[in-house]
């Protein structure tokens, strides 16, 4: 096949039919509906890993679309949002496009626990039996009743009684997992009874502003965090070894 005959078929190419829309559609995924509810059913019969997390993915793209978003701090600052349930493998058990106030999530589920909380439990649905789970702040809140881990904001929590960064830091108080500008990471295990808590600490390197390695202890909850939350960057790792590069504002393609 010759390169300009690819690219024209490329060009014409469709998965629904645009002229048998219906008025009162709105769905703004319509032109790949059907490519997508395969895909996404194709993942849910995935058998699942015990260790599964819940993150947001960013797929570059700099077109016109309702959806796109901006994001300052990514790498990918125009990109469609995928929330993801990934395991460790990098295997995608089940995702969510981010469209908005037409996200595919309940509203009374929104407007009950939040944006964040309400796309882990739709994520998590699958989810049968005894599963760990893992995500950021974004998702983290103590409204979630399922066997969970994850990091925490404290203006989510009414009367916090955790030290703030600076007392931490004045009390010689570390974690394993700190970030370049010292900022102290705090962990929450979230279920009825403890799911993972201190456990059995163990210690690691740290480098300190002193300019050298100090050991530090590490609870098991940041230990079982640190191995288990990486599954989306796994996937992102995998899918850009095989990201093909297309110059186009057709944000089907």
């Amino acid at each position: 096949m010759t390169r300009n005959w690819f690219f024209a078929i490329r060009s014409n190419l469709h998965i629904v039919n645009n002229l048998e829309r219906p008025e009162d559609c709105k769905d703004i995924m319509y032109q790949v509906r059907p490519l997508y509810d395969s895909f996404r059913k194709q993942c849910l019969q995935l058998p699942v890993e015990k260790s599964v997390c819940a993150d947001e993915q960013m797929v570059p793209f700099k077109g016109i679309l309702s959806v796109k978003q901006y994001m300052q701090s990514k790498p990918c600052k125009w990109a469609i949002k995928i929330f993801i349930l990934c395991g460790d493998s990098g295997i995608c058990y089940n995702f969510l496009i981010y469209k908005g106030s037409t996200t595919e999530i309940d509203p009374a589920r929104i407007k009950q626990f939040g944006l964040g909380v309400a796309i882990v439990i739709s994520l998590s649905n699958r989810l049968k039996g005894r599963y760990c789970l893992y995500f950021d702040n974004f998702f983290s809140t103590y409204n979630l009743n399922i066997c969970a881990a994850g990091t925490v904001r404290l203006n989510r929590f009414a009367n916090s009684p955790l030290l703030s960064d600076k007392e931490m830091a004045k009390n010689g108080l570390h974690t394993d997992e700190v970030s370049a500008d010292q900022k102290v990471v705090l962990m929450a295990a979230v279920i009825g009874s403890n799911f993972l808590g201190v456990g059995k600490k163990d210690e690691v390197e740290r480098w300190d502003k002193t300019d050298k390695y100090i050991k530090v202890e590490r609870p098991e909850v940041i230990k079982s965090y640190s191995k288990n939350m990486g599954g989306v960057d796994k996937l992102y790792q995998l899918v850009s070894y095989y990201r093909i590069m297309i110059k186009s504002r057709k944000w089907t393609l």
